[in-house]
C-alpha cells in the first residue's frame, strides 16, 4: 500500500505510530515489545514502499503524480469552503444531505435519522481517541481507525487535497468505517450482548 498511494501513510501507518509511540511515552509497559515492533514495522513499510515507488517510476519512466509533495495549506477563505465541502461529502455518503429538501416530508425524516447515525459515528471516534489518551480502557482498533480518519479529515479541510465535494474520495471509505466502528462500539461495551440476553 505504501508503494502505491501516500494515503496509506496517513490513514494506516501514522495512526499506528501515534498510538504505539504514545504507549511508550506514557510508560505503558504491558505491551512494550509489541509497540516497538509495530513502530519499526510501520517505519520499515514506509521506507520500503518509498524505495519500491522510486524503482517503479525509474524503471518504467512513469510520470507518477506526487500526492503529498505538491499539497499546501489553504488560506482562511479556502478552509471555510473546504469545511462546507467536507460536511457535504460526509452527509452525501450517507444520503443525509438535507439542504434543499422540503421541510415536512418522509424523505427529510430519513435524512435526519441518517444524520443521527453520522453524529453517533463521530461520537464514537472522538470518545475512542479521548479515552485512549486519558488511558481509559478502549478498543484499540477503533482508536487507530478513528485517528487515521480524523487526520485525513483535517488534511482535507486545512490543505488543498480535495478541491471540491467531488474530490472527497480520500474519505470515501467513511460508510465502511462507520459500520466497523458501530459494531465494535457495541461489542466492546457489550450493549448488544446485554440487550439480546
Amino acid at each position: 500500500g505504501c508503494a502505491g498511494d501516500a494515503i496509506t501513510l496517513i490513514i494506516g501507518i501514522a495512526p499506528i505510530v501515534i498510538v504505539c509511540g504514545y504507549n511508550l511515552i506514557s510508560n505503558n509497559i504491558i505491551h512494550k515489545k509489541l509497540n516497538i515492533e509495530l513502530i519499526i514495522l510501520g517505519g520499515a513499510s514506509a521506507i520500503i514502499g518509498t524505495i519500491i515507488e522510486k524503482i517503479f517510476v525509474n524503471i518504467g519512466a512513469t510520470n507518477k503524480n506526487s500526492f503529498l509533495d505538491l499539497k499546501v495549506f489553504g488560506n482562511m477563505d479556502l478552509i471555510e469552503s473546504k469545511f462546507r465541502n467536507y460536511i457535504h461529502a460526509i452527509l452525501g455518503m450517507y444520503d443525509a444531505y438535507f439542504l434543499g429538501e422540503k421541510l415536512m416530508t418522509i424523505n427529510t425524516l430519513w435524512h435526519f435519522l441518517r444524520i443521527i447515525v453520522v453524529l453517533f459515528v463521530f461520537y464514537i471516534m472522538f470518545k475512542s481517541v479521548f479515552d485512549f489518551f486519558k488511558r481509559k480502557d478502549t478498543d484499540m482498533l477503533s482508536v487507530i481507525l478513528s485517528i487515521g480518519f480524523l487526520i485525513m479529515s483535517l488534511l482535507m479541510i486545512l490543505t488543498d487535497i480535495a478541491a471540491d465535494v467531488f474530490n472527497s474520495r480520500y474519505i470515501g471509505y467513511f460508510p465502511l468505517l462507520a459500520g466497523v466502528l458501530i459494531v465494535r462500539y457495541f461489542k466492546f461495551n457489550e450493549t448488544l450482548h446485554h440487550r439480546i440476553i
